[in-house]
């Protein structure tokens, strides 16, 4: 029998051979794998990730470089600024991505710049894609809006003013949430305040669009249905 109380720890050989390690600001906030463990288990696996996911965030961001200067290049008094608006979003996107697939993949041991690879960059290029997707869907969805000619929300929520309000708030959200957290990891509320700001603006963009498109197909349909009477 091992001698024990309900109020002493039993003794274990295990726990004596593994020193403990204090847990630093950056651990605290979000762990991170063994690197030299895990790439020694994912082999060419591990390049196969970030070089295959970094290419293809390049060929979207010059894809939507190539769109955007198309869409400038257009010879009308009024430019498609909407249009405009979504490929720089799009562009900024692939760019941030590729770039943090490039730069310093997941925060791993592999820097490729020529110094250092500031963990506040690193959370900066990846948190930025976010605001991005949101913001080009509401843009994607205030065209719709605008070319159907429809009102189907109040005006305020239906202007360019009330969307870009919106996108340049949760922009800056993200900007300051990385910022603060990776100078300290004690501010890592900041992030559940982001993420739940994101989570809220994609469930009503999703809303929105199922709302307005199914106004829009009905409408089509009882269009047709006169047609076809008459």
């Amino acid at each position: 029998m091992s001698n024990t109380t309900p109020f002493s720890e039993p003794e274990s050989s295990i726990s004596q051979d593994i020193p403990y390690e204090e847990p630093t600001a950056k651990v605290a906030f979000e762990p991170l794998p063994k690197w030299d463990q895990a790439k020694e288990t994912w082999q060419w696996v591990w390049d196969l990730h970030w070089a295959g996911f970094g290419s293809l965030f390049a060929l979207i961001a010059l894809y939507a470089l190539w769109s955007l200067i198309n869409l400038a290049k257009r010879k009308h008094r009024r430019k498609p600024l909407l249009a405009m608006a979504i490929s720089s979003l799009l562009f900024l996107f692939g760019s941030s991505r590729a770039a943090f697939f490039f730069i310093n993949p997941y925060e791993s041991k592999e820097c490729f710049l020529p110094t250092s690879c500031p963990v506040i960059l690193t959370r900066t290029l990846f948190g930025i894609a976010l605001p991005c997707i949101t913001a080009s869907f509401f843009l994607v969805h205030l065209a719709f809006l605008q070319l159907s000619k429809l009102t189907l929300y109040p005006e305020k929520l239906q202007s360019v003013k009330f969307v870009s309000c919106v996108i340049t708030f949760h922009f800056t959200l993200v900007l300051i949430t990385e910022i603060v957290i990776s100078l300290s990891a004690d501010w890592r509320s900041f992030s559940i305040v982001c993420e739940t700001f994101f989570m809220l603006l994609s469930l009503i963009l999703s809303a929105s669009f199922i709302y307005s498109g199914r106004i829009i197909l009905n409408s089509v349909h009882e269009r047709s249905e006169e047609h076809t009477s008459e």
